[in-house]
């Protein structure tokens, strides 16, 4: 089972992952979703927030903007970084299920 983090904005995917309070935490197996959990961010350590993300298990993090720090570390830690993403967050979810999710770096090189 994968788990997937990504920062939210209401129902849209928050602007910058180092200004964000909330995290949608989802588990996915097999192409479906089993799981969802809203994480409150109480901390404005960025250490902290950093070994929230590796002690809840995640895999895979899908983000809008996000600092060279926060990508490092959490590469470093296996965890899968997919930045510039932003939109509703169902319609990235969906997206990233059903692996048509595409990020920009990978659209501005003309690749699918």
């Amino acid at each position: 089972m994968k788990q997937i983090a990504i920062p939210v904005f209401e129902d849209r995917i928050s602007n910058r992952l180092d200004c964000c309070e909330n995290l949608l935490l989802v588990s996915v197996e097999a192409g479906e979703i089993k799981k969802r959990d809203k994480i409150h961010l109480l901390q404005t350590d960025p250490f902290a927030n950093l070994k929230t993300m590796i002690d809840l298990g995640v895999d895979v993090l899908i983000c809008n903007g996000i600092t060279d720090f926060y990508s490092q570390r959490l590469r470093e830690n296996h965890i899968e970084v997919i930045p510039w993403i932003s939109g509703e967050v169902e319609q990235v979810l969906a997206l990233y299920v059903e692996k048509k999710l595409l990020t920009r770096r990978k659209i501005n090189h003309g690749k699918t």
